[in-house]
């Protein structure tokens, strides 16, 4: 690990690789949305779960069934850098979002 600035070649390319194991795709998420054992847990920001805040998104709004929890609210205000492990789990608990569940973020 560095902090030193990076050097990319020229003409270099980045090919992104997607782990599906990792990943959730929208039919998947209408699937799933329904079954208890799986929380879909909504990161957006507030205006956003509500529809107010629409971002050029043709269907604003909430998910139905899905737990609304803003990822920012496991970001430390100070620091900007993640919340330790154990008020994260506390948080993400207080929500249902448990280890016991599928977790499909949206």
């Amino acid at each position: 690990m560095t902090s030193a600035p990076t050097q990319v070649p020229p003409g270099a390319k980045f090919t992104p690789r997607i782990n599906p194991s990792l990943t959730v795709t929208a039919d998947q998420m209408k699937e799933d949305y329904q079954k208890p054992e799986v929380v879909v847990w909504d990161v957006r920001s507030r205006g956003e779960y509500i529809g107010d805040a629409t971002r050029g998104n043709r269907r604003p709004g909430l998910v139905p069934n899905a737990v609304h929890l803003e990822w920012l609210e496991l970001v430390d205000d100070d620091t900007h850098l993640l919340k330790p492990p154990s008020e994260i789990r506390r948080i993400l608990e207080s929500h249902g979002i448990t280890a016991d569940k599928r977790i499909e973020a949206h």
